[in-house]
């Protein structure tokens, strides 16, 4: 490589690697979200719980 010139390749690896790590914990969010929204969601539907009363 000649001097004065960038490496563009590890730059985008590293921007890679950490999207890719980004993305598995907002999926992990996602998806924790998900299965907690199903488990009320099912409760309600079969009456193991009622309505939330807020006072």
């Amino acid at each position: 490589m000649k001097k004065g010139t960038k490496d563009y390749g590890s730059v985008v690896e590293c921007v890679t690697v950490d999207g890719d790590t980004v993305w598995m914990a907002i999926s992990d969010w996602v998806i924790s979200c998900l299965t907690v929204t199903d488990e009320i969601a099912g409760s309600i539907l079969t009456g193991d719980i009622g309505p939330f009363h807020v006072t």
